[in-house]
Order: C-alpha cells, then sequence, then structure tokens
C-alpha cells in the first residue's frame, strides 16, 4: 500500500511517510541526479565552427554524447513517472465495512452526541469553518478524532478500511469526523459510497478548516483532540492498519 502524502497543488507525491528516507526518496535523489549529469553535458555543448555561409553546416555533436544525452532524458522522465504513479496512484483497497446489522449492533448504546454522529453516517456536511467549529463544541467531552482525506488521493484510499475498523471499534468512547479537502463532492460521494464510514464528513472546498487544525498540505492527516476540544498530536500520512490507528487514538486521545 502507498506509504507516502499527496499534496492538492498537484495531487502528486510530496514525501513518504511524510518524513526520512525512503523508497520515493531514493528515486527523486536518483531523478536529480540525472537531471544535473544531463543539464552538464548540454551546457557543455558548443558549435564546432560557425558556418561561413547561409546553408553550411555548424559544429554537431558526435553520436556517442548525443545517444547518452537521449538514455538521461528518458531515464530522467522514468523515474519521475514512477515517482508520481507509486505516490498517489496505485492499486485500489478493499473496503471493510461491515454490514448494515453489524454496524447496528456494534454501535447500539452510543452516546446521543456520539449517535447523531452516526445517523449521519457516510454524509458531506457544511463546506464552512463555522460549520465544522460548531460541530466540534458540540463534541466537547469525547475525545475526538478527524481524517482528512480526498477522493483523488491514493494514500487517503488505502487507509479508508483502517478508519471503517477502528469507528466501529470505537465509536461508542470516540468522536470519528472527516474532512474532505479540495475534492468535488460528486467524487467524494462515489467514493464514499464503495468505502463507506460510520461518520459524516466536512466539506473544505477552499481547504479553510484543515490549515487551522494542523492539517495543512498532506493528504491524508489524521488529527487527534482531547475531550476537552484541544489538539494534541497531528499524524500526516497514512496509517497501514486500524491496529496502528488505535494505538494512536488511545496514546493521544482517550
Amino acid at each position: 500500500m502507498n506509504k507516502g502524502v499527496c499534496s492538492p497543488s498537484n495531487r502528486g507525491f510530496v514525501t513518504a511517510d511524510s518524513i526520512g528516507a525512503s523508497r520515493y526518496l531514493s528515486l527523486l535523489r536518483d531523478a536529480l541526479h540525472l537531471e544535473r549529469r544531463r543539464a552538464s553535458f548540454s551546457n557543455s555543448l558548443v558549435s564546432i565552427k560557425a558556418p561561413d555561409a547561409a546553408g553550411d553546416p555548424v559544429g554537431m555533436v558526435t553520436e556517442a554524447p548525443m545517444r547518452r544525452f537521449v538514455r538521461m532524458r528518458i531515464a530522467l522522465t522514468g523515474f519521475l513517472l514512477a515517482l508520481v504513479v507509486t505516490g498517489c496512484g496505485g492499486s485500489e483497497p478493499k473496503s471493510a465495512a461491515p454490514s448494515q446489522a453489524a454496524t447496528k449492533r456494534s454501535l447500539a448504546g452510543a452516546p446521543p452526541k456520539l449517535s447523531a454522529l452516526h445517523k449521519q453516517a457516510n454524509q458531506l456536511l457544511g463546506g464552512k469553518k463555522s460549520d465544522f467549529e460548531a460541530r466540534m463544541a458540540e463534541l466537547r467531552g469525547y475525545p475526538v478524532v478527524v481524517n482528512k482525506w480526498a477522493s483523488w488521493c491514493g494514500p487517503c484510499r488505502g487507509e479508508f478500511p483502517a478508519f471503517q475498523k477502528a469507528a466501529l471499534q470505537l465509536g461508542k468512547r470516540v468522536a470519528f469526523l472527516g474532512l474532505d479537502g479540495n475534492d468535488p463532492d460528486s467524487s467524494a460521494r462515489k467514493f464514499l459510497k464503495s468505502f463507506p464510514v460510520t461518520y459524516p464528513s466536512y466539506r473544505d472546498p477552499a481547504e479553510k478548516i484543515g490549515p487551522s487544525i494542523q492539517a495543512g498540505i498532506a493528504y491524508p492527516t489524521t488529527v487527534f483532540f482531547d475531550r476537552k476540544g484541544k489538539l494534541v498530536y497531528s499524524h500526516p500520512g497514512p496509517y497501514k492498519t486500524a491496529a496502528d490507528l488505535i494505538a494512536d487514538i488511545k496514546r493521544y486521545s482517550l
């Protein structure tokens, strides 16, 4: 599964695991090295002899250096293409959503404020920062986990099964909210239909909400709030498993 994060500016790969070295960063370093070699070679090309008259030949590069030049351009293009494709593309994960009956059984008896979230399961709400802030104020007294995502982001799609499982397991103790950023409603709803969750998502088309809760450029980002509404941790990048996500919820919010 994808290990990187996406950026809305070009909907492409930004870093791997948000921090530190990885095979993606290695690809980028290699690509930049190739580009430096190409640029150095290109800058060294000078005319051997200026033409004496119109139609006369000019100095030209020999075959071997030109072939090396072309190979470097092809290799560079391949590296950058691999970087983008592996960063925000990849194979589609499998939904971990349980049946409606299993969901109802698992969340039965949830406190009223959390039950209200469950009744809005899989919906897109709001679109204004004030809408989101009002909901956060209503949820004081409960830990809150906010997951910023977008349907175009491969790593976001990849971690959705972890949120499907965690929200079902902890939904009677923890409030979950989605934050759908820079995403057409039609695309978001189509994705949610394939990967339903037990909580609503707030629309953030102009990306005003994300930066206000330390969920800026990286897609996905998960933000943890304690029962008093205090932001205690922001996790850029995807969760590989529900166990990893649940561990952080217990560490930072419960």
